[in-house]
């Protein structure tokens, strides 16, 4: 096994806080699944970064419920539409997309029913996000409608690029997406492409019309969503050909902004006209899991990295 011990620093300046004697990083290559394993069968008494099925199973077990903790992430994942150009560039079009996708499904299917929907762009525990923002509904009739209403009435046809790896995961929700496309009249032609194809394809202004992607803030502030993905200048960020001038002067002026309360209204309203624009198909808000054994004490899910702060553990006699 390969092991990093660290021990208690007698001379840290909150030397009375820490309990244990020193911790000890399992540091050994192995799946998500074999860590888990070597969790159950007493190996280790902390793990995170849990499958999902097996993160619902542990919470299903009233033995094990009191021993798992979880915080949903800084984290969007999200169709992204090719916008500057048709037929994406019609705004019903998108929002037909964001109606042909069953989320509940995707979640049962994918995540084991944890994930969290996503109404808009912006995660729990950000400033602007606002709770009482529903997601698009599920509504393939609408969807039907606002196909028909932008001339395409007899169906369309878009493309999507899947890497080799991507293409062989089981849980890649973009063919189950697909299915629930072809349902509205949408086909979502799927291409098996090595990475090195895909960039020599963007260099020469090739793009998909629709690509899955996510985003993963390094800080709880909603200037990393909207500076990094939507102002014009971050094309080669999201790679979604979006643009619009007065999104530009929102976010400029947001990330200026001093008071809570403007930055939550700004916010707010900036994260609803995104959703109403819908240059996304918006997906989901991970959710993290740490578990830990019954002997251990202190865990808590934390927000950002590290997941568990050692200096909050302690064991029980």
């Amino acid at each position: 096994r390969k092991v990093a011990r660290f021990d208690r620093f007698d001379a840290y300046w909150e030397r009375h806080r820490i309990a244990p004697d020193g911790i000890d990083l399992d540091l050994a290559e192995d799946s998500e699944a074999g860590v888990f394993q070597r969790f159950l069968d007493g190996q280790l008494d902390v793990v995170w970064d849990i499958p999902y099925p097996e993160a619902a199973r542990l919470m299903a077990d009233p033995a094990w419920r009191p021993y798992i903790d979880s915080s949903v992430q800084l984290h969007t994942s999200f169709l992204v539409l090719r916008c500057d150009r048709s037929p994406l560039d019609d705004v019903r079009v998108r929002r037909a997309l964001n109606h042909a996708v069953d989320r509940a499904a995707l979640n049962e299917k994918v995540f084991a029913g944890l994930s969290v929907p996503a109404a808009s762009l912006l995660p729990p525990h950000v400033v602007g996000h606002d709770p009482t923002l529903r997601p698009y509904r599920h509504e393939p009739e609408t969807a039907k409608a606002l196909l028909a209403e932008a001339g395409h009435g007899n169906g369309l046809t878009l493309s999507a690029w899947l890497s080799p790896k991507d293409s062989r995961d089981p849980l890649n929700p973009l063919p189950l997406i697909a299915s629930q496309l072809e349902a509205v009249g949408v086909k979502l032609a799927l291409e098996v492409l090595p990475g090195e194809e895909m960039k020599a394809r963007k260099k020469d202004g090739i793009h998909p019309d629709v690509r899955l992607s996510r985003w993963f803030a390094d800080f709880p502030d909603p200037d990393t969503y909207f500076g990094s993905l939507f102002r014009s200048g971050a094309e080669a960020v999201l790679d979604g050909g979006y643009a619009n001038p007065e999104i530009d002067r929102e976010i400029e002026k947001g990330a200026r902004l001093l008071d809570p309360s403007e930055r939550e209204t700004l916010y707010r309203e900036l994260n609803r006209r995104i959703q109403a624009e819908a240059p996304l198909v918006f997906l989901f808000h991970n959710r993290a899991f740490v578990a830990h054994a019954p002997r251990l004490r202190g865990v808590q899910a934390h927000l950002l990295q590290p997941p568990v702060r050692w200096n909050d553990l302690w064991l029980e006699p």
